[in-house]
């Protein structure tokens, strides 16, 4: 994690130039079609419930903290990618930027640059981290906040599923019903961080937050 610290720090700055290529929806372009062809849909995906597939190529420091709306299989075919996730729980300390819909972002938005000055329960949150390498695949849950960073030139896949119909009972920003409940769940964390820091013990993971807890990939058979 700390190489790709370095070279988000580097890579930031002003002056860097950066390519990086998005193609979206490669099955829904009748010019893109042929460019789709090159990357079949794995037997593990079912064709109904694929809502769009799109193409990542090049790299780039990061995506920012963010959720999707859609269920996500993210593939590399070349290179590398290291991803971020946030559990669902951790909302309040994500900083989530007001929106007059849904707060998509995090105000903080990046692991590798986080400002602990303006957002000092983020080095609370149960971050789980992994690297992506050729031939690997990682589900990301619709609603979880994550991270993509591409420290390199790299090729992705990515196909943006539809959910299935248990998907609402999952904990997660898509369904909560107002910003009331946002306004409550941020002022119950608030009080749990200060409890804590008032000598109760809290349980946290041996693995720290520096690196965060390493998750498992899955390499397609």
């Amino acid at each position: 994690m700390a190489e790709v610290g370095a070279w988000s720090e580097c890579n930031s700055r002003p002056e860097f130039q950066c390519l990086y290529l998005q193609l979206r929806d490669l099955d829904g372009s009748s010019g893109l079609h042929s460019l789709s062809c090159l990357f079949p849909r794995p037997p593990q995906i079912r064709a109904e419930d694929v809502v769009e597939k799109n193409l990542w190529a090049g790299a780039s420091a990061s995506s920012a903290i963010h959720f999707d709306g859609l269920d996500n299989i993210l593939a590399v075919l070349r290179g590398r990618k290291v991803v971020h996730l946030y559990p669902p729980h951790d909302i309040a300390r994500l900083y989530p930027r007001e929106r007059d819909v849904l707060p998509i972002e995090s105000r903080v938005h990046s692991y590798h640059h986080a400002d602990s000055s303006r957002f000092p329960l983020f080095g609370n949150t149960r971050r789980k981290s992994t690297t992506l390498r050729s031939g690997e695949a990682l589900f990301i849950p619709a609603g979880w906040f994550h991270e993509v960073c591409t420290p390199e030139p790299t090729i992705a896949v990515n196909w943006w599923l539809s959910s299935f119909s248990s998907a609402s009972l999952r904990p997660s920003m898509l369904y909560l019903s107002s910003d009331e409940v946002l306004s409550f769940m941020n002022s119950q964390e608030i009080k749990h961080d200060d409890r804590a820091t008032a000598g109760m013990q809290v349980v946290r993971n041996e693995a720290g937050c520096n690196d965060g807890e390493a998750i498992g990939t899955q390499k397609p058979p």
